[in-house]
Order: C-alpha cells, then structure tokens, then sequence
C-alpha cells in the first residue's frame, strides 16, 4: 500500500488473494486459483477490495490490513467450481462494491455486510466494470467487445454498445460529472462516448 504523499509504502502478505494466516479456513479454494489478472479497487470509507484469481473477494481495513470481511464474489460455494473474479468496482459513496465474472455475472453487493442487492448477466465473460459517479447505474464489459449500461436498483438495461471490431473491453472508466464513458479495448484503442448518447440506445 503507497502514501500518494510521500510514496512510502507497507507490505502485507496475500496468497491467492486471501491472508497467509487463516487461509486454510477456505475449503477448496486451491481448485480455483490461477495464474493471471488479479484484481483491487479502494472505497471513499478506507476500504480496500480484492480479488485473486478465484471467486473469493476479500474486504480489507485500509488502516489497519485486517480482513473485515469476504464475498464469493463468483457465485455458487468454495467448491473449485464458482467462477474467477475479473474485475470490481467500489461505489462513489463507497456503500457498495460491483464484482463481474467469466461466466458473465455482474453483481452489487453492500459493504461491509456483504448483501447481495442485484445481479444481471450476460452471454459473454465480463472483464471490466465502473458506477457512474451520480446515478445508480453501473457499466460493464465484455470479452466480445461489448458495454452494457444498467441501473442496478430497478434491474433495467438502460443501452450500450458494441464495438465493430469485438475487442475485449479492458477497462471502463466515468468522468467525474457521468458526461463520458471511456473504454480501453484490447487492440490498443481507447474511446469516448457521449453517455446521453449510449443511455437509451440499443447498439447491438
């Protein structure tokens, strides 16, 4: 973890996205880990989120590192056959935390108790997700080039797009007033949407 102020730092010991000490306590987590794209985001309330090639979240106190909590943020149970966590994404207020997975499944949860409040899915993998700054909404998209615009309290597809040449969206990201959507594909391109324009749209 980095002080932006001064970029000192403190180091704290994770295996597979869970604590060193006590991660036995998760039965059959070996079945899921492998290698590749790990993924963390920090709340605007001091908490850290993530996500180790498995279906487990965990929730972190930024002060102190202590576990504060955990999610299967894949689905399903412990059992090596929930699906890996591709991506999260903490709420402005930091009252809830977006996880989207490979089988397609994007989920909101509260934080720090870990309810379940919606969940939607897709045909494709999900590899990224983002809220919007102000609206209950969130974006997320796929491995076959595809974003999706939701709100997540009344479960509504609200648009998207698709792009032409079906990249994999690797991240998304607001601007600071909702305005712009930008997306960074897989082939090296990064663009800006107009979100008046995608909200109400159906672009394949």
């Amino acid at each position: 973890i980095f002080d932006a102020g001064d970029w000192s730092h403190k180091d704290h010991p994770v295996r597979y996205g869970l604590p060193t000490i006590g991660a036995s306590g998760f039965s059959g987590i070996g079945a899921q880990v492998n290698s590749g794209r790990n993924a963390c985001t920090l709340s605007s309330q001091g908490v850290l989120a993530t996500a180790s090639q498995s279906s487990v979240v965990l929730l972190w106190n930024l002060e102190t590192l202590k576990v504060i909590g955990s999610l299967i943020g894949g689905g399903g149970q412990l059992s090596g056959t929930s699906a890996v966590v591709s991506d999260l994404a903490f709420s402005p207020d930091g009252e809830h935390l977006a996880t989207v997975d490979v089988n397609g499944v994007v989920r909101i949860w509260t934080v720090p108790e870990g309810e379940l409040v919606w969940e939607g899915e897709v045909t494709d993998p999900l590899a990224c997700v983002a809220f919007h700054p102000q609206k209950e909404q969130v974006a997320f998209g796929t491995t076959n080039g595809r974003v999706e615009i939701w709100n997540y309290v009344e479960g509504a597809r609200l648009g998207g797009f698709v792009d032409d040449r079906h990249s994999v969206i690797n991240a998304l990201s607001y601007s600071h007033d909702g305005a712009t959507l930008a997306s960074a594909q897989e082939d090296g391109e990064v663009q800006l949407w107009d979100t008046e324009q995608l909200v109400g749209q159906a672009r394949g």
